[in-house]
């Protein structure tokens, strides 16, 4: 994180990118893959073949790292299970595949509360004492990974700030500069920080589990955002044009593919009650204005889901999507949005 090259695209007005953690190796987005010839992720050395010499990475390097991981435990480990069940990896039907499972992490207490919180509790509960030793490490751990978001955040603020001095860049780089000197290291505050610091904290988990993390997803990203569309004021149009982006940030490679990752919305609380919001259609209108093959998109119906959430579910199941220019080329909406986060 401290030493990673970064890049802030002309076109973007949020920080990030997940790219950096799929290895050019994961089948989904390579363009050079083809299903007559893919044989499954059995080789753990693969990655090697799609790693690009620059710099001082030079083709000697790639070759002498790939031969030292060779003869490391893991892989040699891993070697021996393929091995022992090559009858079924022979099939491209039958393979085996190293995942971190489905997982859906929930963002919300760090996104309401901020790293330097979240940090704070873990370090207590390290310095009360009384933890066994496998749980202290691993919390020390989760603080240290947690800490990389907030460099990360403050390397892309530093970024935009250089970007906006000699010129060059997008009219989102002063709102973005700012944002990022505060989030993910506070608790949001608006929509955008909010979705800012998620992709941040998102970044930072994929990269945890480069070089090809698998499956994670958003979850239900109307809870998640709901609270802050409502205390921002921001109407439909305006969440929708901050969650186009949002969703982009999602795509990888050439294939435009998000490995699996979905996007949730609907269902009910425990009492039954219906939490379909106005987030909830905001995040529909995104889908379909920017019709994207990834993320997957997911409604949880139930007895109580309104008709309106149907319909407008239908819409982007049903029809063909028209892709349309964000909301965020029309400068005024920006200086509305900046003016709005700089006066909270």
């Amino acid at each position: 994180v401290e030493g990673m090259p970064l890049d802030i695209s002309s076109h973007a007005i949020f920080a990030g990118t997940q790219r950096d953690a799929f290895a050019a190796s994961y089948a989904l987005i390579n363009p050079a893959f083809q299903v007559e010839t893919f044989r499954g992720y059995c080789d753990p050395l693969e990655v090697y073949d799609y790693a690009t010499p620059s710099g001082d990475i030079t083709a000697e390097r790639i070759a002498a790292f790939r031969e030292k991981m060779s003869q490391s435990d893991y892989v040699r480990s891993l070697s021996q299970v393929y091995g022992a069940y090559s009858e079924y990896t022979d099939e491209v039907a039958f393979f085996i595949e190293q995942v971190t499972g489905h997982v859906i992490p929930d963002f919300r207490v760090i996104l309401r509360d901020g790293v330097d919180a979240v940090c704070r509790r873990g370090e207590e509960k390290l310095a009360a004492g009384g933890l066994s030793e496998k749980h202290a490490k691993n919390l020390t751990a989760m603080v240290r990974s947690l800490r990389c978001a907030v460099t990360l955040a403050e390397r892309y603020a530093q970024l935009a700030e250089e970007m906006l001095r000699e010129g060059t860049g997008g009219p989102a780089l002063e709102l973005m500069a700012h944002t990022l000197r505060r989030v993910p290291r506070q608790g949001a505050a608006t929509l955008y920080e909010a979705l800012q610091s998620f992709l941040i904290l998102w970044q930072v988990m994929c990269l945890e589990q480069a070089p090809s993390p698998f499956a994670f997803s958003v979850g239900n990203a109307a809870r998640i955002f709901a609270p802050y569309m409502e205390r921002d004021g921001l109407s439909r149009q305006q969440a929708a044009a901050l969650f186009q982006h949002f969703l982009v940030f999602f795509n990888v490679g050439e294939r435009s593919w998000a490995i699996s990752q979905n996007v949730l919305i609907g269902g009910r609380d425990c009492a039954g009650n219906d939490l379909t919001s106005e987030m909830s259609y905001a995040i529909l209108d995104a889908f379909y204005e920017l019709n994207l093959p990834q993320p997957i998109l997911s409604v949880k119906l139930h007895r109580n889901t309104p008709q309106a959430l149907y319909e407008s579910r239908g819409r982007v199941f049903f029809t063909p999507g028209c892709l349309t220019p964000s909301l965020f080329n029309d400068d005024s909406l920006f200086q509305t949005l900046a003016e709005h986060v700089f006066f909270l």
